[in-house]
């Protein structure tokens, strides 16, 4: 499994394109999370879009291709919310090829490169009405974090998952 991992260009065509071609794909997902099938707005919100006291040099988007075909795109922050930790904010494997070892690849690389970058954690949300990915993540090793009660996304689950060090 051979992957080739680029940072989205808004202003590229072809990168627009194949992160649609993915969001396309996967329609019951962004009816889930926003209500509404994703457009060209709901990339360049993805694109922008930053967790509080974070900046977009802290962020990272970025299309990931095997064999020349668009395969998944991934929303990371990196030391959010604490500088040892990287904050997936989507990872979304394009519809036709689910199911078949994708997403553990790429996160695999994903872990790989974030240890390598010194993060010793990663940490994502989980929609609440999502038990599809609620399962996935799970099944990747990634466990629920208990949050204080005043947090205001109570229809998220939190999870976490501790990297293994790069020697």
């Amino acid at each position: 499994m051979n992957t080739k991992w680029i940072s989205v260009d808004l202003k590229n065509p072809d990168h627009r394109a194949d992160a649609l071609a993915i969001f396309h794909s996967n329609d019951d997902y962004f009816l889930l999370s926003g209500g509404k099938k994703a457009t060209v707005d709901s990339l360049a919100e993805i694109c922008t879009s930053l967790p509080p006291q974070t900046t977009l040099e802290q962020k990272k988007v970025l299309l990931v291709y095997e064999e020349g075909m668009p395969l998944a795109l991934l929303d990371l922050i990196q030391g959010y919310p604490s500088r040892d930790c990287a904050y997936i904010g989507l990872l979304i494997v394009h519809g036709n090829r689910q199911n078949k070892g994708w997403g553990l690849h790429i996160l695999q690389e994903l872990e790989q490169r974030c240890a390598a970058e010194g993060y010793v954690r990663l940490r994502l949300g989980v929609l609440s009405n999502n038990p599809g990915a609620l399962a996935f993540w799970t099944k990747m090793g990634f466990t629920e974090q208990l949050l204080p009660k005043d947090n205001k996304a109570q229809s998220i689950h939190v999870m976490e998952k501790m990297l293994i060090p790069t020697l």
